[in-house]
């Protein structure tokens, strides 16, 4: 009576002992009982299940039975041990705590990186409460990244952000310790929740615990999940206090570690790149030189007129592609420095096409390529500066020619275009392979060794070009296809009087 919560007058007769047992053992409680019937020898005497009281209440019950003899009867005695199980429990969980901080322990020592040690967090924070799904979200300039991922069945949370107050995780930074949310659905302390992406997981329970700095600065939060309601207990979420307690220094001198590593490589990486610069350029000055004093020396022994036509001619690119480069030093100069001023206005882009495509004439036809200009009738000018209009030019220019083959074609067109003036410049050259085109616009680089060697050039002009029109208030865009040319197109905001 006192263990169900009922009389004996309420019990006995009018209830049958299966209704007081947890779903989950009522199975195996039935085959002993059929197997005990039949060969009293061949079921276990003792053994432990989940009795239900009538309040509702799971007990943990010490069970022994026995069969009476000659008949089919059984008579059992029960013992609650649920006091000794939930002490067994907060035994087995210290235990767990104490083997956590030790392999915790070993695993900073044996692997270091941020990598290693995140992976190792999250396989135990599932693992301590058996949680379906676990993963660890990094705080990076107010904004929540998730990483390092376990028990997900999609990579729907792999590229979420989370900027401030948004989601549980900025909830349990916000407070410093633990949120619990039972039903995601439900709760209506989460601000700007994707929805969508919990329902595409089949999650519904959380558990986020707050990794904080030294200094009391949020590095990170550390989430448990659950694809059933869950009601926490402090035994599941002390696991993951302690981890987190232990492993926020942790986390913390490893990622500075990995930014003092980054650090280091980007310096040594700037070191090289300084030393390649100065050699790059002194090649790169010293080369049309060199042309043009053999060219203009030939000239002057050539008797005929034709040949020396040529030579100069070709005395005549060297000297321009030599001005090139020190524009292109001195504009990279001035920008560092910040001295170079803006004086925009209107200004006539077909006319700024045609100056500087008429100046590469020569170099086209050396190089035997051919160039066309299609600019439309009637385009408006542009909110520009000149200057800057015309080293664009001459640098788009320059590049379609000198990356073109034999017999290619550089096509130079410009027209009105979404309320800007767009600009753009397509050769038939060798093209950029798709995995560079994202760097082409990178001071000092170049898209291989080998064309540092096949063609020369500093690396800066790109570089120049796409500050100079984002400068002005435009965008460039390239298109690329090795084999078959490039096209880049740059755009400049429409001026208005106003």
């Amino acid at each position: 009576e006192k263990l169900s919560g009922y009389s004996k007058e309420e019990s006995q007769g009018k209830k049958s002992w299966t209704e007081f047992v947890v779903k989950d053992d009522l199975a195996g409680m039935k085959e002993y009982h059929r197997v005990r019937r039949v060969d009293p020898t061949a079921a276990p005497r003792n053994y432990e299940f989940r009795f239900i009281d009538r309040q509702g209440n799971v007990r943990d019950i010490f069970l022994a039975i026995a069969m009476i003899p000659g008949t089919k009867k059984s008579v059992a005695s029960l013992l609650d041990i649920t006091e000794r199980k939930r002490a067994e429990d907060r035994l087995r969980r210290s235990v767990e705590e104490l083997v956590v901080v030790h392999e915790l322990d070993r695993t900073i020592i044996e692997k270091p990186d941020l990598s290693s040690l995140l992976k190792f967090i999250v396989a135990k924070a599932r693992k301590l409460i058996d949680a379906d799904a676990a993963f660890f979200g990094f705080v990076e300039d107010d904004v929540i990244r998730h990483h390092t991922f376990l028990g997900l069945r999609t990579k729907a949370f792999k590229n979420i952000e989370l900027r401030k107050g948004a989601g549980l995780g900025w909830l349990a930074l916000e407070k410093k310790k633990p949120v619990v949310v039972e039903d995601y659905f439900a709760d209506k302390r989460i601000k700007d929740v994707r929805y969508d992406l919990i329902r595409e997981e089949g999650l519904i329970s959380f558990l986020a615990v707050p990794f904080m700095s030294g200094k009391g600065k949020p590095l990170g939060v550390l989430y448990a999940a659950f694809r059933r309601k869950t009601m926490f207990t402090e035994e599941q979420i002390r696991p993951l206090v302690t981890l987190a307690g232990q492993a926020s220094v942790a986390v913390e001198h490893a990622r500075l570690f990995e930014e003092t590593k980054k650090a280091y490589k980007e310096l040594k990486t700037l070191d090289e790149m300084k030393s390649n610069i100065i050699s790059n350029v002194s090649h790169e000055l010293r080369t049309p030189i060199t042309i043009a004093i053999t060219a203009i020396e030939l000239a002057a022994e050539e008797e005929e007129a034709g040949e020396r036509n040529k030579l100069l001619k070709m005395a005549l690119t060297a000297f321009a592609r030599q001005n090139s480069i020190v524009e292109d030093l001195l504009e990279a100069s001035m920008m560092k420095k910040g001295v170079r001023k803006l004086k925009l206005e209107s200004v006539d882009v077909a006319q700024a096409i045609i100056l500087v495509s008429n100046a590469f004439d020569t170099m086209a036809a050396y190089n035997k390529v051919r160039m066309r200009v299609n600019v439309k009738a009637g385009m408006p000018k542009a909110r520009a500066d000149n200057d800057h209009l015309m080293h664009i030019l001459r640098n788009l220019i320059y590049n379609a020619i000198k990356f073109n083959k034999k017999g290619g074609r550089v096509t130079i067109e410009a027209g009105e275009k979404d309320d800007m003036i767009e600009v753009c410049v397509t050769d038939t050259g060798i093209g950029i392979p798709k995995d560079k085109l994202s760097k082409i616009f990178d001071r000092f680089y170049q898209a291989d060794s080998s064309s540092k060697r096949t063609y020369g050039g500093t690396g800066m002009g790109l570089a120049i070009v796409n500050e100079l029109v984002e400068a002005q208030g435009g965008r460039i865009t390239v298109k690329s296809k090795v084999g078959k040319g490039s096209r880049f197109c740059f755009t400049l905001p429409i001026f208005k009087e106003n």
